[in-house]
């Protein structure tokens, strides 16, 4: 066990002695919301569809991670996109959900069809 630890504080104290600058460091910072349907939409099973929903803002540099834990109960959101697609370094608005049901049903204005993390990253 020793020799194991050895081998890792040898690791950790290499990394502190390089500097890497104009590298991107990864700092957790952001936070969880719900995907919000602005639009009413019939569904049927195995159907695949966008449904507006209500706006969230990205801003730059930010990742979006589908949250898979809730969902609604006819399907699931599989991605948030926009009208027009624009570069990771700008600032974007996630108007859209793409929805996979898996049995029939309804998608009301209102309705809660999934969460979304947004995870923001610092440039170094």
């Amino acid at each position: 066990m020793f020799k194991i630890g050895g081998i890792v504080f040898d690791i950790e104290e290499s990394l502190k002695k390089k500097e890497s600058p104009g590298k991107i460091k990864l700092e957790i910072k952001g936070k969880r919301l719900p995907i919000i349907a602005d639009e009413k939409v019939e569904l049927k099973k195995g159907e695949i569809t966008n449904i507006k929903i209500k706006s969230i803002d990205i801003d730059p540099y930010t990742l979006t991670f589908i949250d898979a834990y809730e969902k609604h109960p006819i399907g699931v959101v599989i991605s948030i996109n926009e009208e027009i697609s624009l570069p990771f370094d700008s600032k974007r608005i996630g108007d859209y959900g793409v929805f996979i049901a898996f049995k029939d049903g309804v998608v009301n204005k209102g309705d809660v069809i999934g969460h979304v993390a947004l995870i923001h990253l610092d440039q170094a």
